[in-house]
């Protein structure tokens, strides 16, 4: 694992913005493990009106569609940007169909059980006006941790609805596990996750494993988010 760590950070490395590095990493990640891997993706949250314009739309519409109020030039929206897996359509996230930007509206996020464990399990919270990503209790420049769903069909959450809602896409694709690692960048107010949904169990531990590639990663793209060399132009 600390190979397969070294080798992501690595590619991720040659990207000149955060997008370039983000497909890099997911490429070596889904290149590596695609025996197990069905699908890799990392979002990087940025402010509503630091959105590429076709992703405000989507984000815009996305709101409407939901009778979603709130929606501010300063609404966090988990943004995707990089994709791997074994559909053609998974590999750019352009050709996303319904991800390309998740509002992180109280209200949406309250109907997204596995948004919502997400941001739990990193110790990330909504600010009172769903405009600024908070932690309670901050241990550095950069905190980083885990979510792990060991079984995609059967986990629920404390409302008992499943974690992991799409259970078409679970059934079809045969997913049995699903984890993520990320944090909170605490300079820039902005948050990552890497959510990868496998076709084999994975144990909590293997998942640890992969956390320190959250803070690199952070580490190594926190500049390019202060500059605004996110998205590739």
């Amino acid at each position: 694992m600390r190979a397969l760590r070294g080798a992501m950070k690595d590619a991720a490395l040659q990207g000149k913005t955060v997008e370039e590095a983000a497909q890099a990493a997911i490429d070596v990640l889904y290149e590596e493990c695609q025996d197990t891997i069905a699908l890799g993706r990392l979002f990087v949250s940025r402010r509503l009106d630091q959105l590429p314009d076709e992703n405000q739309r989507f984000v815009q519409e996305l709101a409407r569609s939901k009778g979603l109020r709130g929606l501010v030039s300063s609404t966090p929206v988990l943004s995707l940007l990089g994709t791997r897996g074994e559909q053609p359509g998974w590999n750019d996230r352009r050709r996303s169909q319904g991800h390309v930007g998740i509002p992180l509206l109280s209200d949406l996020v309250r109907e997204l059980p596995m948004i919502t464990d997400l941001l739990k399990a990193l110790g990330i919270v909504l600010d009172k006006g769903d405009s600024r990503l908070v932690i309670g209790s901050p241990t550095g420049a950069i905190f980083s941790g885990m979510f792990h769903v060991p079984d995609a069909r059967a986990a629920t959450d404390e409302a008992g609805r499943k974690v992991i809602p799409a259970q078409d896409f679970v059934e079809h694709h045969g997913i049995r596990t699903v984890f993520g690692v990320g944090g909170l960048y605490l300079s820039v107010d902005s948050m990552l996750a890497m959510l990868v949904f496998c076709r084999e169990g994975v144990e909590e531990g293997v998942v640890r494993q992969l956390v320190p590639f959250a803070s690199s990663f952070a580490a190594m793209t926190s500049a390019m988010i202060v500059k605004g060399d996110v998205f590739r132009r």
